[in-house]
């Protein structure tokens, strides 16, 4: 087990994340807000034209401004257009069966929170990590855990933030030794906390504390090569 310290962070107000070492209270993400859509522009005004020149363009209403350029929905990427990666709320045992899902495959576990700065800075290696590995040969978790309203709060905006492309468990129950049984073996409660698998659901390695894409390569590929 690796830790890194100064890099980990207490889910304070969640049960099961007694943390071994501490970065404060949850804090939310600071994440800019979302530009206001334009309530003003200029009034409509009637205007009569003379006889002698071709009638005005019909009136633009609401209606058909609105259906000329929709708003995006919540669940949408604003800038890609894109849908969102799948957020899914997941108890301990649905943990259990998505670790039976990924044998035979080497394993990323990583668990989080969107508070967490230590979270926020390694996210960006973990989404390259996701994005070069092959689906086939490599699964990856990812399991928050922050509160279950922020499915529809803070976890998108992460998301659109930080660009990130693989599926979000949150855990929404607080069972330290259903977690540890789901995960075969013990968590911490440090966050974050990265475990590596092989491909027989051995927990080969844990890091508590950001782990680098550097990092995360050196312990994967090893394993990619045994059987």
């Amino acid at each position: 087990m690796k830790i890194h310290p100064i890099t980990t962070c207490a889910a304070l107000a969640i049960a099961i994340l007694m943390l071994t070492t501490g970065c404060g209270a949850p804090q939310a993400t600071n994440t800019p807000a979302e530009a206001p859509a334009d309530a003003g522009g200029a009034a409509n005004v009637e205007v009569t034209p003379p006889p002698s020149e071709e009638p005005a363009e019909p009136e633009t209403t609401p209606e058909t401004q609105a259906d000329a350029a929709p708003e995006p929905s919540p669940e949408t990427d604003a800038a890609a257009g894109e849908a969102l990666p799948p957020v899914k709320e997941v108890n301990t045992e649905q943990v259990a069966a998505l670790m039976k899902e990924t044998l035979g495959k080497v394993t990323v576990v990583n668990i989080w929170a969107t508070w967490c700065p230590p979270c926020v800075h390694e996210t960006p290696d973990l989404v390259t990590f996701y994005n070069e590995t092959d689906r086939d040969q490599v699964a990856f978790v990812s399991i928050s855990a922050d509160d279950v309203a922020e499915i529809d709060g803070e976890i998108p905006k992460f998301q659109r933030n930080l660009d990130i492309s693989f599926p979000i468990h949150v855990l929404n129950e607080r069972d330290q030794e259903g977690l540890d049984a789901a995960l075969r073996t013990p968590f911490e409660g440090a966050l974050p906390t990265t475990i590596i698998y092989d491909r027989q659901g051995n927990a080969i390695d844990t890091v508590m504390g950001a782990i680098t894409l550097d990092e995360l390569r050196a312990k994967v590929t090893p394993l990619l090569g045994a059987p």
